[in-house]
């Protein structure tokens, strides 16, 4: 389905944050448009996001990072990893205009993740506290969770894994190296699948038919019954 909203709102807080881009602000507003008009979640993709913001789904992807960074998104994530997302929940809503009032008037207020009940602004302390958590070590986390999928165990952290990873982020972020990761592990373990190719994460990272073919990738593209084998060395 296309959507395309009649207008989208922008909180003046963030076109005065000398952090958040031009883009963030745009992405921000179709986050809050989803919010209202989907129960409260903005469960739509990036590549969705993307369409209304007339942006990529690579660069609504930073985008939203830095808006989770700033404390003015919240991400809602499947278990622990933060591996897929669930929702966005926009953390600043605008206040009701007064009817009895001849001055037309608009008030940021932040809303609460379960109801729109306001909230103090989001403070220097939060922000800090948002950055600390979100950047905990990335080779780490990726590292991690690729040993956690058993294709290949490695004991530690190489200066390749970080260059590929960096390399990887230029244009992507987080969640795009954790999925592709998720995909390639689910297609290479299923029985239904012809693929089996075992790689190391550094090949998996630098092969130009790895990390990002892999991304959009499904157990479908690699179905017995294809006949072809796609991305054979």
């Amino acid at each position: 389905m296309n959507y395309k909203p009649d207008f989208l709102v922008t909180p003046y807080i963030l076109i005065e944050d000398k952090e958040v881009t031009k883009l963030d602000e745009r992405v921000y507003s179709v986050i809050y448009y989803f919010h209202k008009m989907r129960g409260e979640e903005c469960i739509a993709s990036n590549e969705t996001i993307s369409k209304i913001a007339k942006s990529t789904a690579s660069s609504v992807a930073n985008s939203i990072s830095r808006l989770i960074k700033l404390g003015y998104v919240q991400g809602v994530y499947q278990g622990d990893k933060k591996m897929v997302r669930k929702s966005l929940i926009p953390l600043i809503g605008m206040a009701k205009l007064s009817p009895a009032s001849d001055t037309l008037h608009s008030q940021v207020k932040p809303l609460s993740p379960s109801s729109d009940t306001p909230l103090s602004l989001p403070s220097e302390q939060i922000r800090n506290n948002n950055i600390s958590k979100s950047n905990k070590d990335i080779y780490t986390i990726v590292f991690d969770y690729w040993n956690d999928q058993k294709v290949t165990i490695h004991k530690k952290v190489t200066s390749d894994m970080k260059r590929y990873i960096d390399t990887f982020l230029r244009d992507r972020d987080e969640e795009d190296i954790l999925q592709a990761i998720t995909n390639y592990a689910e297609i290479y373990h299923s029985p239904a699948t012809y693929w089996s190719h075992k790689w190391t994460l550094e090949e998996f990272l630098s092969r130009k038919n790895g990390a990002r073919v892999f991304l959009s990738k499904s157990i479908s593209d690699y179905a017995d019954n294809t006949g072809a084998v796609v991305g054979m060395i």
